[in-house]
């Protein structure tokens, strides 16, 4: 199908490809949704953020392209209140400092939440004098697990979390969590044959869980200043903001649910239990906020998949919070992104580094958890050179999320009815043209590169911004103009 159209400049949706920009009369791609253009004479082009953009009419001859279509993935909803991202995250951070009790602060950068996470067993909270040698024992059982403390132990609060969001009517709902049903959402495979404690799940992955479950219920939080949104009978039922001060359990624990099989001795399968009282009353009350998280955040390996498990939280916690100001691709620096998921450059060689994250980024994009990524001002690093590294730190990254977040969150309402923002879309669109031209003809990397006669990594660099002049780009942008005018 081909058409003349007349676009103006105020149609954000209508994207430039960062190409070289030469002076008058310089033919350009854009990128629409669904849509490829070519044959575009700009007569007056200057660069906004380091994309061109179109200051005058232009007429353009447009064809439709094929539509890119979104990997589908499950979500669970989980807490995104700070108090218990924070939580969460110093989980997977670890540094508990030891004093009186070990303890970690929780509080913001800005100041706006102020907290201390605490170890204290949760075997002390009865009133009841345990005496010395219990205390003794329980006080060794938190010192011999504080490294215990990690991605696992995440992935259980998120799963114990999403259950009780499922069925909870009211703050003090408890629910029954059993081992299987949280290796079950880890997406871990059960022995498909043996009886009682011999099929099923493996004693050592039922172990690991167990030990989660009370290291968690030893976590006590203390809050010192934490602002939040209640109902008020005042001024006509209008919310109000007040700060709150208290101390909480993370997870209560009523009671353990056991067995006894021959010869195995007893056993812990389950647990009646429950978020800690204020987090329950957050999730009931004025304030409660919850995210999407993807199921797949549970399911990497967290040992092998690490980078990408803390990234899929750090996203989908960022996304919800974004949604606000419809700001969700709004790019994010490399240095921030690093100190978030609790990852440090690796001195000896700093492009391991570089290369690790963006081998987790690819991954995400490959499971359907963002859509794409680009970086943001990555001419200014020339890999090798000194200060390179610092220049990198320094650069942004955009990530475009699923459709499915942008769908879910779009009834919620914008902070003082804002419009959402354009310009990360900008940014974004226009880099993601040569990838999906590539993957909507059914192309791999290589088999584009050979028939183009470049490198693979020439092209893979071209896809990712990396290089934007050169024969190795005008050569792709010859051949996507030449197809786009055949189709």
């Amino acid at each position: 199908m081909v058409m003349k159209m007349i676009i103006h400049r105020k149609v954000s949706t209508f994207i430039i490809t960062p190409v070289h920009i030469n002076p008058v009369l310089t033919p350009v791609i854009l990128k629409f949704p669904t849509i490829v253009v070519s044959k575009v004479m700009c007569t007056d082009i200057s660069a906004i953020h380091g994309v061109p953009e179109v200051k005058e009419l232009v007429q353009v001859e447009v064809t439709k392209a094929p539509e890119i279509l979104p990997i589908d993935i499950n979500y669970i909803s989980i807490d995104n209140t700070i108090l218990y991202t924070q939580t969460r995250e110093s989980l997977y951070l670890g540094e508990f400092i030891r004093g009186d009790l070990y303890y970690k602060d929780i509080s913001t950068a800005s100041g706006s939440f102020k907290g201390v996470i605490q170890l204290k067993s949760a075997h002390m909270d009865n009133g009841v004098y345990l005496g010395r040698d219990r205390m003794n024992e329980l006080d060794k059982f938190i010192a011999d697990n504080i490294d215990g403390y990690c991605d696992l132990s995440a992935d259980v609060l998120d799963i114990i979390n999403s259950l009780w969001i499922k069925s909870a009517k009211s703050f003090e709902n408890t629910i029954t969590v059993t081992v299987d049903d949280i290796l079950h959402s880890r997406g871990l495979l059960m022995h498909k044959s043996g009886e009682g404690r011999r099929g099923g799940y493996n004693e050592e992955s039922r172990k690991q869980i167990a030990n989660q479950i009370e290291l968690l219920s030893n976590i006590w939080i203390t809050v010192h200043d934490y602002m939040v949104t209640e109902d008020s009978n005042e001024n006509n039922g209008k919310k109000k903001r007040t700060s709150w001060k208290f101390q909480t359990r993370l997870i209560v624990v009523s009671s353990r649910l056991t067995k006894n099989e021959n010869n195995d001795g007893e056993y812990t399968y389950g647990w009646v239990i429950r978020p800690g009282d204020v987090f329950g009353k957050l999730l009931m009350g004025a304030s409660r906020q919850t995210a999407l998280l993807p199921s797949v955040a549970l399911e990497y390996d967290y040992d092998k998949f690490a980078w990408e498990k803390r990234l899929t939280r750090y996203f989908a916690a960022l996304w919800r919070i974004r949604q606000r100001a419809g700001a969700y691709a709004e790019p994010i620096r490399v240095e921030t992104i690093l100190k978030k998921i609790g990852k440090v450059i690796y001195e000896k060689n700093p492009l391991r580094t570089k290369q690790r994250l963006e081998s987790a980024l690819d991954n995400l994009q490959k499971d359907g958890v963002i859509v794409s990524w680009c970086y943001y001002g990555l001419e200014k690093v020339k890999v090798g050179k000194r200060g390179w590294c610092m220049k990198w730190l320094d650069c942004k990254i955009v990530i475009q999320p699923p459709p499915t977040i942008i769908d879910n969150y779009k009834n919620i309402k914008l902070i003082d009815n804002k419009q959402p923002k354009q310009q990360c879309n900008i940014i974004m669109n226009s880099i993601l043209t040569v990838k999906d031209y590539r993957e909507s003809r059914g192309l791999t990397l290589t088999e584009l590169a050979r028939e183009l006669g470049v490198s693979i990594s020439t092209l893979s660099r071209i896809e990712r911004g990396y290089i934007t002049t050169g024969a190795a780009f005008e050569k792709l942008m010859e051949r996507v103009r030449r197809d786009a005018t055949h189709e």
